[in-house]
């Protein structure tokens, strides 16, 4: 076990990733730096209370599970959940489980490849529903909490043809947990997600503020604080009475860093209660949430038909 999640901070290492900017909040064309000194790259009714309290009996512990039958419950979920018996603007719901899908066959061909036991192994990949911006479609985060996370959103097609729509990849595989990058946050349906990169100790914090556009890309800008010797590189010692490094204040965007005063970098600073961007809902848990939304939606369509 030790060896496969050490294994898997290798990987996630390398597959850290950050786009798109465009100009929703300030624009920049590059990915803020978020990982120390690696670069990053990206590739971002109704109402939106859950399901009714009409639920099937679903619930499995998933650690009491076989990785058989395990598999057997998720592809159960994954057959009942029908697109063709939703309406566009509910097809978030097929597109998430297959989604979750998705995950689940790349973890069933890791496994293969290392004689991995799929259960033990998909326990540490999470899910959740969380609302990003203020619309009654929610986005999907997922990934292994505490290595790195992913984003997705659902547009809905214009009507003209059926399961027209599309699914978005806000953050794919954006790592977490190392290198001083402490993760990600958001302020729930204010479309703003933040992530603090701290470098040397602590003597530089780096805060990126993104949104998501009408592009459904993330837009961007970074401020920093640096503390700074005399010759203004970054103070690596002690404080003192008689040497105190100096702060320094930037602005990061569209490539170009600026300095900036200390009244404009709190500016800049975007306040809220930020809850955490991950998943806590376990793959089975999450499909058993999404089977439950699907249930809602049909009972739904047919009350109206009726």
């Amino acid at each position: 076990m030790q060896m496969r999640k050490g294994i898997r901070i290798l990987l996630v290492m390398l597959i850290f990733s950050l786009s798109g900017c465009g100009s929703t909040i300030l624009a920049g064309e590059n990915a803020p730096d978020t990982g120390t000194e690696q670069e990053l790259e990206t590739t971002a009714t109704d109402d939106q209370t859950g399901p009714d309290e009409r639920t099937e009996d679903t619930t499995t512990e998933t650690t009491e599970l076989s990785s058989e039958e395990l598999l057997q419950e998720l592809d159960s979920y994954f057959e009942r959940i029908d697109a063709e018996q939703l309406p566009e603007e509910k097809r978030w719901i097929s597109a998430y489980a297959q989604q979750v899908r998705s995950f689940v066959e790349d973890c069933k061909a890791v496994c293969n490849e290392n004689g991995n036991d799929f259960a033990d192994y998909f326990a540490d990949f999470e899910f959740d529903l969380v609302y990003l911006d203020e619309d009654a479609i929610p986005e999907l985060a997922a990934g292994p909490s505490g290595f790195y996370v992913s984003l997705y959103t659902y547009e809905p097609g214009d009507g003209t043809a059926s399961g027209s729509g599309t699914l978005h990849t806000l953050m794919d595989q954006w790592g977490y947990g190392a290198f001083g990058n402490h993760g990600y946050e958001y302020l729930p349906e204010e479309n703003i997600i933040r992530n603090y990169n701290s470098d040397y100790a602590g003597s530089v914090l780096k805060t990126s503020y993104l949104n998501m556009n009408e592009e459904y890309g993330l837009d961007y800008y970074m401020t920093k604080l640096a503390y700074l010797d005399e010759d203004g590189k970054v103070f690596m010692g002690e404080t003192s009475d008689e040497h105190k490094p100096q702060e320094h204040y930037y602005y990061y965007c569209e490539d170009v860093e600026r300095e900036i005063s200390g009244e404009e970098y709190s500016s800049y600073q975007i306040k809220g209660d930020y809850e955490p961007l991950h998943g806590t809902k376990s793959g089975l848990e999450m499909m058993e949430e999404l089977y439950q939304y699907y249930l809602a939606c049909c009972d739904s369509i047919g009350e109206s038909v009726g």
